[in-house]
């Protein structure tokens, strides 16, 4: 009997169903994809399996080469190939200045490498080259073509730039990391000071940055005043902080 497990197309699942209905041939064909597609998804310095040695590594780079010589005429301008002479137009700036990614084990390393890579534009004197070519990128219908995190930063952007009375700013920053919401949270704060500035909290520490407290519960106010004596009252803020 065939099943099909296209929705949940996951290791575990679909070596249960090759288990279940071997041989392969058996599975159906949206399951045979899913399973084939699933060794290119593998990121050796993330998932950390021990499946590709220095002898895998060589055939990979080889089969690179092969893929790239043996491709059909009519598919040569599908793919950009990677060349250190020149300009990789499917690649984003950081990756052509880098010619590499950034690796995901190391604690703070996106961070420190973009800090790096700033300070040689700026010695370059590219920075506004680079600003001006950033401004007039395709970001698609309604942003689809960028990462969330950076449709909330432009979201508040375009919010700051109309300099409102009152700017509330509710889980705006949700899809970041928290030392980007932290860098978010101060630069709004800087800006907005004498100003009225309504944050909707998703981490309760972060109503110490603020002069009034409102806590919510199922959809009522339930106390409101300083942080400092909301923390220590025993109350809805002081259960979420100790919670936390």
């Amino acid at each position: 009997m065939k099943r099909c497990l296209a929705m949940v197309p996951t290791l575990a699942a679909l070596l249960v169903l090759l288990v279940a209905v071997a041989p392969v041939s058996a599975l159906e064909e949206a399951d045979r994809l899913a399973l084939i597609s699933l060794p290119f998804k593998l990121i050796a310095a993330r998932h950390r399996l021990g499946l590709i040695d220095e002898s895998f590594e060589a055939r990979v780079v080889e089969a690179r080469h092969y893929f790239a010589r043996n491709l059909p005429p009519e598919l040569r301008n599908a793919i950009e190939f990677f060349d250190e002479s020149r300009y990789n137009g499917a690649a984003s700036l950081q990756d052509n200045i880098l010619f590499g990614k950034i690796v995901t084990g190391q604690a703070g390393a996106s961070m420190r490498i973009t800090a790096l890579v700033r300070e040689l534009l700026d010695e370059l004197g590219l920075r506004p080259l680079v600003v001006m070519i950033g401004l007039d990128y395709q970001v698609g219908v309604g942003g689809a073509r960028l990462a969330i995190a950076d449709r909330q930063k432009i979201a508040l952007v375009r919010a700051l730039l109309k300099q409102p009375v009152l700017l509330v700013v509710d889980h705006a920053v949700a899809g970041l990391d928290p030392q980007s919401q932290e860098r978010v949270l101060n630069g709004i704060l800087r800006l907005r000071q004498g100003r009225g500035l309504v944050w909707v909290a998703q981490r309760p520490d972060i109503a110490e940055r603020f002069d009034v407290v409102l806590v919510m519960e199922r959809g009522k106010l339930a106390e409101h005043g300083a942080f400092a004596e909301l923390k220590s009252n025993g109350g809805p803020l002081h259960k979420l902080l100790a919670a936390a």
